[in-house]
């Protein structure tokens, strides 16, 4: 006998809402439809499960496109993932760094 899975409690990301929330980070500037990270800025994009989730650091830009994502990361490359694969945004701009709060799904 198997375990049921978990079932997920939060809502699967749609593309509007994040055009929404990438417009509320204030380190991204918008070019179209993509929107890419200013210097001193840091954006970190968790892709997956909650709890299971694959970390993108260091993202450069994140083109939101209608059929998929097309993520530009410092260490990664380009990495292409479904919209709703994202499940919380992380934003920390120059005057956060060193700040030990967390941050996971909210912008200060």
């Amino acid at each position: 006998m198997t375990d049921e899975p978990a079932r997920r409690n939060i809502a699967r990301m749609q593309r509007d809402i994040l055009r929404k929330i990438l417009e509320r980070v204030s380190g991204l500037t918008r070019d179209a439809d993509s929107y890419r990270s200013q210097d001193g800025h840091e954006l970190t994009l968790y892709l997956g499960e909650p709890g299971r989730a694959m970390v993108v650091s260091h993202v450069q830009s994140i083109t939101v496109l209608d059929t998929h994502l097309e993520i530009q990361a410092r260490d990664r490359g380009t990495l292409y993932a479904q919209t709703d694969s994202i499940h919380a945004i992380q934003s920390a701009g120059a005057e956060t760094k060193g700040n030990k709060r967390a941050g996971v799904g909210f912008t200060e």
